[in-house]
């Protein structure tokens, strides 16, 4: 498994810098609101954990692959299907542009989600690169406002300290779906979307795609 700068799971390009902090609490505060605004449809009779040990299941499966193939293309064919069964990839990409999603075209709001699934899947693809042990547990969940449950986990990687993922899951028709998965105390979710809008304020959509589509260009060359 690759924890190159420390990162387990995908997060933005760039690692924050101490003065993006502000910024980072201001955007979670965003989040948190837009993120209890809208009610969501009832969800199925399944456990909230289902998205998210199905999740676990395949990064193990990928990972034990990688260890005797390492082939790349094959990990990201694996994980498209649980990406996107187990994440609301709408919900995230209209949450991340936060305001700037109102702006958007259909066109434009379909291609954003292609780019945040296809994003989502190469992170996890190039950091999920190899077996050694670990283990995933799921440690309790817990009730949120408006129907949405955190799912608390650990990563338990050979010989270290455990990494704490929790997912923000919200009920959807045919069970449950993940809205933002939380390391260590850092929203993916707030640091994408603080990384989006300063593309966006000050470069606009397309620019924004294009740095999107290069990391994902990077990613499936090893080098992001």
């Amino acid at each position: 498994m690759n924890t190159q700068s420390g990162h387990v799971l995908p997060a933005a390009h760039r690692r924050p810098r101490v003065r993006a902090g502000l910024v980072l609490l201001r955007y979670v505060a965003g989040i948190v609101a837009a993120m209890m605004s809208a009610g969501a449809a009832p969800a199925s009779d399944v456990p909230p954990a289902t998205p998210v040990d199905a999740l676990h299941r395949t990064l193990l499966e990928v990972m034990q692959a990688a260890s005797r193939s390492g082939a790349a293309a094959s990990r990201r064919r694996s994980l498209e299907p649980v990406v996107r069964d187990a994440f609301d990839l709408g919900r995230l990409a209209r949450v991340a542009l936060g305001p700037h999603w109102n702006a958007l075209d259909s066109g434009r709001r379909a291609r954003m989600v292609d780019v945040v699934f296809r994003y989502t899947v190469a992170s996890y693809a190039a950091r999920f690169d190899g077996y050694s042990g670990e283990r995933f547990e799921t440690t309790g969940t817990r009730p949120l406002r408006r129907g949405r449950v955190l799912v608390r986990t650990l990563l338990h990687p050979p010989g270290g300290e455990p990494v704490r993922l929790d997912y923000v899951v919200q009920p959807a028709q045919d069970g449950w779906r993940i809205v933002n998965v939380v390391a260590n105390g850092v929203s993916e979710l707030a640091l994408r979307r603080a990384e989006y809008d300063t593309v966006m304020a000050a470069e606009g959509f397309d620019a924004l795609i294009g740095r999107l589509e290069r990391q994902i260009a990077d990613l499936a060359t090893g080098s992001g």
